[in-house]
C-alpha cells in the first residue's frame, strides 16, 4: 500500500471502499491505522462489516457457501427427454431410476454439496422404490425443503449442458423459466450454458449428456 494511503495496518484483513461516507471516514483514525485518499479509507474487515450493518440496517450477508455438482446419464430408446422439468423433442431420453433429469440432478447436487450434507444418492437412492421415475422438479423441491436450508436463500446458480446431440440453444429459455421458478430466483440469476464436446468421447459418439452446476448460498 502506497505510504500516503497508510502509515501503518494491524493484521487484520482491511478493505479499500470509495463509498464510504464522511461520517465513518473521520472516526478514530489512529484506531483503524488508516488515512484517507479521494474520499477512500482503509478498515479492517470486522470494523468495515459493523459500519455497513448499521447502514444497510442490519442487512448483512454474514456466510456464503459454494457448491458445484455433475451427473452423466446415458441415452436409451423409448423413454422422454426430460431437461429441467420439461419434455424436449427427440427420439431417445435418458436412461435413470427417476425420470433422469440430468440437469436438475447436478442442480441438486451442488445444492447439497454446498452445506456439505452428502450428494443426491444419499438423498435419493436408486435402490429405493419411491423414487422410481419420480420427478426430478419434485425431487428439488423435497430437497430445498430439507430443515438445513431454511437459515439459507439461494443466491444464483449456473449450470452447464454437454451434449452433441440434440441442439439446446432454443430451449434453454424455456428451461431458466422453470429453474426460476421452481428456485423462486429472477431469471437473471439463472444461467444455463449449452456445450458440444467437439465429438469426442463417450458425449461425442451420442452415448450420452453430461450436466455440470455451481450453486451460491447467502444468509
Amino acid at each position: 500500500v502506497d505510504g500516503d494511503r497508510a502509515d501503518s495496518f494491524d493484521s487484520d484483513v482491511c478493505l479499500y471502499r470509495r463509498d464510504v461516507p464522511d461520517r465513518i471516514h473521520h472516526q478514530d483514525m489512529a484506531r483503524r491505522s488508516a488515512c484517507r485518499r479521494n474520499r477512500g479509507v482503509f478498515f479492517s474487515y470486522h470494523e468495515l462489516s459493523d459500519e455497513y450493518r448499521h447502514l444497510k440496517g442490519n442487512a448483512m450477508i454474514s456466510d456464503i457457501r459454494i457448491g458445484q455438482g455433475c451427473d452423466v446419464h446415458r441415452f436409451t430408446e423409448g423413454r422422454p427427454l426430460i431437461l429441467c422439468g420439461g419434455k424436449l423433442p427427440y427420439e431417445r431420453g435418458l436412461l435413470g431410476h427417476s425420470d433422469a433429469d440430468v440437469a436438475v440432478h447436478a442442480l441438486i447436487d451442488a445444492l447439497i454439496g454446498a452445506l456439505a450434507l452428502g450428494d443426491i444418492g444419499h438423498f435419493f437412492p436408486d435402490t429405493d422404490p419411491r423414487y422410481q421415475g419420480a420427478d426430478s422438479m419434485e425431487l428439488l423441491r423435497e430437497t430445498l425443503a430439507h430443515p438445513a436450508f431454511s437459515a439459507w436463500r439461494i443466491s444464483n446458480i449456473d449450470l452447464t449442458l454437454i451434449t452433441q446431440k440434440p441442439k439446446l440453444a432454443p430451449h434453454i429459455p424455456a428451461m431458466k423459466e422453470s429453474l426460476s421458478s421452481a428456485l423462486s430466483l429472477p431469471e437473471e440469476r439463472v444461467s444455463i450454458k449449452a456445450k458440444t464436446n467437439e465429438g469426442m468421447g463417450f458425449i461425442g459418439r451420442l452415448e450420452g449428456m453430461e450436466a455440470r452446476a455451481a450453486a451460491v448460498l447467502i444468509r
